[in-house]
Formats: structure tokens, C-alpha cells, sequence
């Protein structure tokens, strides 16, 4: 596997290989649970269990708050919700009043947010900033 700091080796016993062979897909964000050990010198990995990032994201219902600066950004937003469907996570807007006062509203339901569903919100005209939650 892959990460920011480079290459590393992780072990995969054959149980869970065969449960999750197809998610191991050149590419793919994954979160690995694993168990690490110091032997000598060296760090063994064990992987005891494989998801998909985005899968797991959604799953744990993680939510996200988005700061507006211009409302031309809500029509994108409702677009971008739709075509990700129905989750656990929570979506707050916080439209400006004005230059001095926002206010925070709740979008009913919930929604599958997932990293790459906030990347695309933060990229999106009249959008200040969005925080996971």
C-alpha cells in the first residue's frame, strides 16, 4: 500500500483476502484496520479487516458544515446530495445575513458525505469553507 509518506507492505491472511479481494483495486481509498507489531528492527502490519474510504466515511454517518458566501452555491449543493443519496450524515448551511451575522440551518434527512463529496462542495462557487463534523 500506498500513502503520503510512501510504500509499505501489508500482510493479508488468506480469510480476509478472500472476503475483501474485490475492493483491492489499483487506485482505490481504502481504511485498513490492522494490528502492528515491532520485530527487531522492523514494523509488521497485519490487515484484519479492508474497507472502501468512502463506504466506511458514509457509515460512520460523518456530517459536514458549509459555510456560504453567495446562495448560488445551494442549487449545486442540493445537486451533489442527490447524487450521492441517502446516508447517516448531517448537512448544516450557514448562509451570510449580512457582513456581521450567518445563520446555521439544519438540511432535513441525512446524507451519504463522503470525502469526496465535501472536495467537490468546497470547489463550488459562492462556498467560503466546509468543515467535516
Amino acid at each position: 500500500l500506498t500513502d503520503t509518506e510512501g510504500s509499505f507492505e501489508v500482510t493479508v491472511f488468506s480469510e480476509v483476502l478472500a472476503r475483501v479481494r474485490d475492493r483491492l483495486v489499483a487506485g482505490s481509498a481504502l481504511l485498513v484496520t490492522v494490528d502492528l507489531r515491532q520485530e527487531d528492527e522492523a514494523l509488521r502490519i497485519t490487515a484484519h479487516e479492508i474497507a472502501a474510504l468512502d463506504q466506511a466515511a458514509a457509515a460512520a454517518g460523518a456530517g459536514m458544515r458549509v459555510w456560504l458566501a453567495r446562495t448560488e452555491a445551494v442549487a449545486h449543493i442540493r445537486a451533489l446530495l442527490g447524487r450521492e443519496g441517502a446516508g447517516r450524515g448531517r448537512v448544516r448551511l450557514l448562509p451570510k445575513i449580512d457582513d456581521a451575522r450567518r445563520v446555521e440551518i439544519a438540511l432535513p434527512g441525512g446524507f451519504n458525505v463522503t470525502p469526496l463529496l465535501v472536495q467537490a462542495i468546497k470547489l463550488l462557487p459562492g462556498v467560503e469553507r466546509v468543515e467535516e463534523v
